[in-house]
């Protein structure tokens, strides 16, 4: 069994804490009043009056709201994955958001450059889906699987180096994030733009998942092999990125860690491109739709939801109308 929607689950904490407060107040002053005036009087007093009911209308609104959160959380058994065929491309796009991006050996910079490659990649693979997935050394999907090709653009414009909380460039990270995004999907590709500069822990482990879910790499290098300094600050090109001793860090374009992604995963490697050179690379891509496969697989789930929400309206209903039918002339 797995919760599809698990971040639900902290609703039950103050659901729980305010019932269980809103009993113990009741029964405190249940108790007060059986001192005060005795078993007898409150007879006479309040006739028909039962504690023991008025406890049970808690715990079935008590149970109507518990059962209602975890039909949010959607418990589900099975997951077993079913084959089908995929008349489009899942596209998860990985850019690099490391300050070596801001690096001026590509006209304005290689960000600019990235932006710019992608938003025409997306363009010539019009009609398949996008994700977008910003990294530097952590990754974090920023745009879910999508046909809208205005958002994509529209974040892949907005988004700007050093706005990854952890800098630095870990490919290890980056392909981990989009392995477990694209397992959840069944099927599709991963497009890497970068300059290729990897900062992180081994990344082997992550492309053996990669080869493993059949998943192919395509990278898009951006950069010199001479390299150049990294502004301090994005569009400040008199300051320049200093080590601890006081040297000016020079940052140069990497080829061997993205060839071997792509190599090891059936993609396909582009070095600052042109735009027949993307072209190419969207051929590609199509390429592994019509070649199969993209012929990918999704799960089939049991899901608990329609009884956990019948189950919590019945308590609730319940709740609600219970004082109608019911009356104990007993007092508690």
């Amino acid at each position: 069994m797995e919760l599809e929607k698990i971040s639900w689950l902290w609703l039950l904490v103050p659901i729980v804490l305010l019932i269980a407060f809103w009993m113990w107040q009741y029964r405190q002053q249940w108790f007060m009043l059986k001192s005060t005036f005795g078993t007898d009087m409150l007879t006479r007093l309040i006739p028909g009056f039962s504690y023991r009911f008025r406890q049970t209308r808690q715990l079935f609104l008590l149970f109507g709201l518990f059962f209602l959160v975890l039909a949010m959380v959607n418990p589900r058994f099975g997951g077993e994955r079913t084959g089908v065929d995929l008349e489009v491309v899942n596209v998860v796009i990985a850019m690099d958001m490391s300050y070596s991006m801001l690096a001026g050996d590509r006209t304005p910079n290689r960000l600019e450059v990235a932006r710019q490659n992608t938003i025409q990649l997306v363009d010539e693979l019009r009609g398949n889906y996008f994700a977008f997935l910003p990294f530097a050394g952590v990754a974090k999907l920023e745009v879910p699987i999508t046909t809208d090709l205005d958002a994509i653009k529209g974040n892949i414009r907005a988004a700007e180096a050093g706005m990854m909380p952890v800098q630095g460039t870990s490919f290890a990270a980056m392909l981990d994030e989009a392995y477990n995004y694209l397992q959840q999907l069944g099927s599709g590709v991963l497009v890497v733009l970068t300059d290729g500069e990897d900062h992180g822990s081994d990344f082997h482990g992550s492309l053996g998942q990669m080869k493993q879910g059949n998943f192919p790499v395509f990278g898009i290098l951006i950069g010199d092999e001479q390299g150049a300094p990294i502004p301090s600050k994005d569009g400040d090109s008199g300051q320049f990125r200093r080590d601890a001793e006081g040297n000016q860090i020079i940052t140069k374009i990497e080829r061997e860690p993205m060839g071997e992604l792509s190599t090891e995963t059936n993609g396909f490697l582009v070095v600052n491109p042109g735009p027949n050179e993307l072209q190419n690379l969207a051929e590609r891509i199509r390429d592994f739709r019509e070649g199969g496969i993209a012929q990918g697989t999704y799960r089939t789930y049991f899901n608990l939801y329609p009884w956990l929400l019948t189950m919590g309206f019945l308590s609730l209903l319940l709740y609600w109308f219970l004082p109608y039918f019911y009356a104990d002339k007993k007092v508690g």
